[in-house]
């Protein structure tokens, strides 16, 4: 069962987190193109590989649970496991209102009459929600690799 379980684990964490890192990046572009339907995706296909990230870490604990090996107590889970708790908060807290935010200014300069004042304005706060998405992006990719070699490695006790 564990081996199942783990595999299971092993395929959503492909097929899951690989999106969610993958859709700020296409965000990010449409943010520089211009394109607001790339960045409204972006949002939400972001928010939904969020939520479903939760299935990974959950098969993850139904893998510590059937393992004979390892427990919650183990030192390279409880960091991977943190970490993931970390990733989440900020693609949820930070990331994906970054991305809206962005589509909210995109929008709001496509149907503004006084574009000169108005357009400078917005660059200059699109160009700021750009950075914050990007910063986040960038966090949670560099968590996920650390995740990941954590799962590999397993350093600091039983593997």
């Amino acid at each position: 069962m564990r081996v199942f379980l783990l595999t299971l684990h092993v395929l959503a964490a492909v097929f899951v987190i690989g999106p969610l890192v993958y859709f700020p990046m296409n965000g990010l572009r449409g943010i520089r193109t211009g394109d607001v339907d790339a960045v409204r995706s972006a949002a939400r296909q972001t928010f939904l590989y969020s939520l479903l990230s939760l299935l990974v870490f959950g098969l993850g604990a139904a893998v510590i649970a059937a393992s004979t090996k390892i427990t919650f107590g183990t030192a390279w889970l409880t960091i991977s496991m943190t970490l993931y708790v970390v990733a989440f908060a900020i693609t949820l807290a930070l990331l994906v209102p970054a991305l809206r935010h962005a589509v909210t200014l995109m929008e709001a300069s496509h149907t503004d009459l006084e574009k000169d004042e108005t357009e400078v304005r917005t660059r200059s706060k699109l160009d700021s929600v750009r950075g914050r998405a990007a910063a986040s992006a960038g966090v949670v990719a560099l968590l996920f690799v650390v995740i990941t070699i954590l799962m590999v490695v397993k350093p600091f006790g039983p593997s």
